[in-house]
């Protein structure tokens, strides 16, 4: 089979497509760099200049607040931090989005909670939506092409196109959730940089990397209240406490260095009844 047939055929079309839409986006990126832009930033500033919009003086003042360094990170030394009246504004919040999520599954939310857990895995919200849309073009192109090039080579003739597509869509998939997960770690996240203060105080999240220790901060996911997926370095609240691996934590709004601090959950709520 000449190239030329290859390419043009029905049944390799929707993966030269894919192929050609990442082409085109590389383009349209490559616009935008000329005139001091990109797609991958644009959508990570609109968010972050609408939440300091939202939050207006009042967080300018409270962000000022939460900048004055405690030696001892809790303590209510001069007003500046009272970490068990954040952690008892933020169980109540927990406490009632829990029972309004409940309610939903109940009513047959359960369908919508699956899909969020899906595409968190998947690593949608990890990098730029437009990273992970490039990779899973990518990978999905190249492994449909590929293995029909591969069935031409062994019998002569091409797959249908239909039974070579779940193939390629799972390999898209996970090509995009690595990329992802790769971008992140190097790619700064300026949304995170940009409202960590405002909008991450207070949100329950996850230990997604090892143990943490005072001296040995740990990864920490977090989910802000737009629904986007945030990833920053934590540290247990007090100095000879521990987040353990995947347990669920609260994050406070005070930061020292980039590192916040954060509490297990079940610690948090005796620390809470303790000063009742």
């Amino acid at each position: 089979m000449s190239s030329e047939a290859f390419f043009l055929s029905v049944d390799t079309r929707i993966f030269v497509v894919a192929l050609g839409v990442l082409a085109a986006l590389a383009l349209l990126e490559i616009a935008a760099i000329l005139f001091g832009g990109s797609l991958m930033a644009g959508d990570a500033d609109a968010d972050a200049d609408a939440g300091i919009e939202l939050d207006g003086a009042a967080d300018a003042g409270a962000d000022a607040e939460f900048d004055v360094a405690a030696p001892v990170l809790g303590a209510d030394a001069d007003g500046a931090f009272d970490a068990t009246a954040e952690l008892a504004a933020a169980l109540a919040e927990i406490d009632g989005a829990a029972a309004a999520s409940a309610a939903g599954v109940e009513a047959g939310g359960g369908a919508s909670v699956g899909m969020a857990a899906a595409l968190l895995w998947l690593g949608v919200g990890r990098a730029p939506f437009i990273v992970w849309l490039a990779a899973f073009l990518c990978g999905f192109g190249l492994a449909g092409l590929g293995a029909q090039s591969l069935i031409a080579a062994l019998f002569g003739g091409l797959a249908p196109w239909a039974l070579v597509l779940p193939g390629a869509l799972l390999l898209g998939a996970l090509f995009a959730k690595a990329s992802a997960e790769t971008v992140a770690r190097w790619l700064p996240n300026v949304t995170t940089s940009a409202v960590s203060a405002r909008e991450l105080g207070g949100r329950l999240g996850v230990v997604v990397g090892p143990e943490g220790r005072a001296e040995r901060p740990t990864e920490v996911r977090v989910t802000d209240r737009r629904g986007r997926a945030h990833y920053l370095r934590a540290a247990p609240l007090d100095a000879d406490g521990a987040l353990a691996p995947r347990a669920d934590v609260i994050v406070l709004r005070k930061a020292v260095q980039g590192v916040h601090r954060a509490i297990q959950i079940d610690e948090a709520r005796d620390r809470v009844a303790a000063a009742r």
